[in-house]
């Protein structure tokens, strides 16, 4: 699977182009809110976009969604700079780093301009909430899951994004502290895929190499489980590599469907950047948010409950 999404991919990063040179230009008649996820072009932030366009129809404002080609925290740093010296109304971002966005989201802060994180959250820096899962409970609960599925024994890998998003370690630090509930079940590897679908790929492969008798795989990214799914059916290892994901794209849930992937935990990115919208224009009328902490929720599918999720490809509620 590409990790681009055709014509939407090019056009939200095109965008992030000309914020960045000065050739965009906020709207004259409504305000402008932003929303800048970690990277573009994966269905996930796709569907972050989708909740946001929503969500700014019915306040009659404007959302612009832009953000790096691929995770990239000086890139992002840049964007946000631009939009302060656009004056956006407001900024939701969700940090590939939660300490080098600090400086970039006080100075927003600064302008007058609120604040939102989502996805993935800066706690030290002046935003105003962060919108989305509590990563350290979904990540216990995958853990839960996978050692359930393994009878709580056995070796277990690990593929995540990258080392600096707080959201994935937050997630990883909640699964391992399932897993060290059960004496018998060790991690053996933990690996980066850059929220890349092919090297989440490449690195499930090379996982599965040096360790051919792996009991158990956990994505702690979109891209963690289908990647791991590839790298089982390429090396026969379908029904013997349990694998336990997260997020509900197509591709993991059709895995689910196929037998290769056991079970993900869906969030809710779409309610993500709807709601960030909706606080942001509050925030401009004066109104804070009712907590710093916007639980966005999950959901764990298994391939009992997966065909009740099959074809929302936009990640609709």
């Amino acid at each position: 699977m590409k990790k681009t999404l055709g014509v939407l991919s090019l056009l939200a990063a095109s965008v992030a182009v000309l914020s960045v040179t000065g050739c965009w230009k906020p709207s004259e008649t409504k305000q402008v809110f932003a929303l800048v996820p970690k990277s573009v072009g994966h269905i996930y932030w796709a569907a972050a976009e989708k909740g946001m366009h929503a969500a700014a129809q019915e306040e009659g404002v404007e959302g612009l969604f832009m953000g790096p080609e691929t995770i990239d925290v000086a890139r992002q740093i840049t964007i946000m700079e631009g939009l302060i010296a656009k004056r956006v109304a407001g900024i939701a971002i969700a940090p590939n780093d939660p300490t080098a966005v600090v400086p970039v989201i006080n100075r927003a802060v600064s302008a007058g301009i609120p604040v939102v994180t989502f996805d993935s959250d800066a706690p030290e820096s002046q935003r105003l909430a962060y919108v989305g899962t509590v990563n350290t409970a979904a990540g216990k609960l995958a853990g839960e899951t996978l050692a359930k599925l393994i009878n709580g024994k056995g070796t277990v890998a690990i593929s995540t994004g990258g080392l600096g998003a707080l959201n994935l370690n937050e997630r990883v630090a909640g699964f391992r502290g399932a897993i060290k509930a059960y004496p018998a079940i060790k991690e053996v590897d933990i690996q980066t895929n850059n929220d890349d679908e092919e090297l989440a790929t490449a690195v499930a492969e090379s996982v599965l190499a040096r360790f051919p008798d792996l009991t158990a795989f956990f994505g702690a990214n979109a891209p963690g489980a289908p990647g791991a799914a590839r790298a089982a059916k390429q090396s026969g290892k379908v029904g013997k590599l349990k694998i336990v994901g997260f997020d509900d794209t197509p591709i993991c849930l059709q895995f689910i469907k196929d037998g290769v992937v056991d079970a993900t935990v869906a969030q809710r990115p779409y309610d993500m950047g709807y709601r960030c919208i909706k606080i942001l224009v509050q925030a401009r009328k004066g109104v804070k948010p009712e907590s710093q902490i916007i639980d966005t929720g999950v959901t764990v599918i298994t391939a009992a409950t997966v065909d009740q999720f099959l074809g929302k490809q936009d990640y609709t509620p």
